[in-house]
């Protein structure tokens, strides 16, 4: 996970303004965000929502949430139109997430937490 995040950033820098990332603000995907998030992780479609795991094409609605300050989460996220709310609201929601997961890999699917570690 560090790894794509790393490589969004860095595609980011290298062909968009940072500031799509850290404002926060509504946007509209674009062919060129679609290729970025591409260009970050040619194995898997890291361009999805944090929350449903919607798959964003060109004209989706998308926002960037900040989440470094929930404790118990790691890293922030890109939510969808229908998922987007009060930024309160959702990092609620997101930090409920978090403890499923964490719950479900540190339990009964701990083998799969081990594999992720694994990767690239």
């Amino acid at each position: 996970m560090k790894y794509q995040v790393k490589n969004i950033i860095q595609a980011a820098k290298d062909g968009d303004n940072m500031s799509k990332f850290t404002d926060g603000k509504p946007r509209t995907a674009t062919k060129e965000d679609l290729e970025m998030f591409r260009k970050a992780d040619k194995d898997s479609n890291v361009f999805r929502c944090g929350m449903c795991g919607h798959c964003f094409e060109e004209g989706d609605y998308w926002r960037w949430q900040y989440s470094n300050d929930v404790p118990g989460t790691v890293g922030n996220f890109i939510v969808c139109e229908s998922c987007d709310c009060d930024p309160v609201i959702l990092k609620k929601k997101w930090r409920v997430k978090a403890v499923k997961w964490k719950e479900m890999l540190d339990g009964e699917y701990w083998y799969f937490h081990k594999t992720m570690q694994n990767k690239p």
